[in-house]
């Protein structure tokens, strides 16, 4: 396949640094691009995702988005070795294996507690990452009383 490209594209460390009244804020790495995405809310950070996707042709899209504006792709870029520091709150490292019916389905690993779970969805994955939140909340509730 010409233009297969690394499993590793589909892979993000996702950098949790905040988490105030459920908006995650942090850095976002991939192995694709060369710039530390730096986030504050919910929906730059799955622009940015699912941008990254579009633009690197890993986990083509199945279906496409339906939208007012124009929807073409660019196709370039190659696998690089990812450096990054931790989340200060959580470390999430979410693959994207296909890009069906308009939305992700992949797995997230949640560094700190080396659990993975599988997403059907970009809505299940943003579950995901606010139920690691929620459960990190405890933790430091119960760890400070």
């Amino acid at each position: 396949m010409p233009n297969a490209m690394p499993y590793q594209n589909r892979q993000f460390f996702l950098c949790i640094d905040e988490y105030n009244n459920g908006e995650p804020a942090g850095r976002l790495y991939s192995g694709v691009s060369q710039k530390t995405f730096r986030f504050s809310a919910l929906l730059p950070l799955l622009r940015e995702l699912d941008g990254t996707l579009d633009r690197e042709t890993a986990a083509e899209r199945f279906d496409t988005y339906r939208s007012f504006g124009p929807t073409d792709q660019v196709r370039a870029g190659e696998w690089r070795e990812v450096s990054h520091t931790p989340g200060r709150i959580a470390t999430v490292i979410v693959r994207v294996h296909f890009r069906q019916n308009a939305t992700w389905q992949g797995e997230a690993v949640w560094m700190e507690e080396k659990k993975t779970r599988c997403f059907r969805s970009a809505l299940e994955l943003l579950f995901l990452i606010d139920s690691a939140m929620q459960a990190q909340a405890e933790r430091q509730e119960l760890a400070g009383s």
